[in-house]
């Protein structure tokens, strides 16, 4: 890890391990989610707005030109020349297997791909497809990213998540056990949460070992119950100021050795309600550095 830089990032966590840039692709492989098919619900979680996914916008396509057109763009933008193809939009692991099957198959068939991310809930991970991972695993690199968002089940009921964090705790021992790393998607600025709160979920995080972490700020995207409940004076984002603090206190409590993955949201601004800070990732991360270097930070 670079002096400069008080948390490992999944950039230099690819350099370290593969020795050049490595870029994700982010597709769209047409699944859904069972807080959205009847299984669990329809109206999915409260701010959940799958347009708002880059990959999303790419719905149209088959995979393999998904994936063509995002290391053509990643190979423009940033000259990399490895990727990782990233199953982001809804619930990655919600298929039957032979279908999950040909299309980690499809991804794993260029050449130039090196693994893959998985986005998925802590409820669709059964044995089966633990199994299909790591079968993938031995042949390439296999990440998991879970949406475990709180360690608060007043939170998650509230958010409509669908279920506790009984099921992250089990999901992520479960994938440890086979040896897979894993992910957790932490939201930041849900409704009715401190920054205590908010510290209390990393520092679960940090107890269940985690390999990784994202962090999104919760942004109101159009067309959501999020929505409504900002223009009805129900739920207040949190300032930019706020964001930084808080996010720096829950890296705070993560080891030095898990990787940062992502330190803040993204919406298009034609979908973006709330919270419309002027802010670029760039100047997010460097706040939240230099937080964590004054050490003024929550323990």
């Amino acid at each position: 890890m670079a002096d400069s830089e008080p948390f490992l990032t999944f950039n230099r966590y690819l350099q370290n391990r593969f020795g050049e840039r490595v870029q994700r692709v982010p597709v769209h492989a047409g699944m859904t989610c069972p807080n959205r098919d009847g299984t669990l619900g329809r109206d999915g979680c409260i701010y959940c707005e799958n347009r708002s996914f880059h990959s999303f916008r790419t719905s149209g396509k088959s995979l393999e030109d998904q994936i063509r057109d995002g290391m053509d763009r990643a190979k423009r933008r940033y000259g990399a020349r490895k990727f990782l193809v990233y199953f982001q939009t809804f619930t990655n692991t919600y298929a039957p297997i032979e279908s999950l099957r040909d299309l980690y198959s499809t991804a794993c068939a260029f050449p130039d791909v090196l693994g893959l991310m998985i986005g998925t809930r802590p409820d669709c991970l059964s044995e089966e497809v633990l199994d299909l991972l790591t079968e993938f695993d031995r042949r390439t690199m296999v990440w998991l990213e879970i949406g475990m968002q709180s360690r608060h089940n007043r939170t998650l009921r509230l958010i409509r998540r669908g279920h506790d964090f009984a099921a992250t705790t089990d999901a992520v021992n479960r994938i440890h056990s086979r040896n897979l790393p894993v992910a957790v998607h932490l939201i930041l600025g849900l409704p009715g949460e401190t920054v205590e709160d908010m510290v209390e979920t990393g520092k679960a995080a940090a107890e269940l070992s985690i390999d990784g972490v994202k962090l999104h700020h919760l942004h109101a995207v159009k067309g959501t119950e999020l929505e409504r409940m900002w223009r009805a004076g129900q739920w207040t984002p949190l300032s930019e100021t706020e964001y930084i603090r808080a996010a720096a206190a829950v890296l705070a409590q993560l080891p030095a050795e898990t990787v940062v993955m992502r330190l803040v949201g993204e919406c298009p601004d034609d979908l973006l309600v709330a919270p419309k800070w002027t802010w670029s990732k760039h100047r997010i991360r460097k706040e939240i550095e230099k937080e964590l270097k004054r050490g003024q930070v929550c323990s």
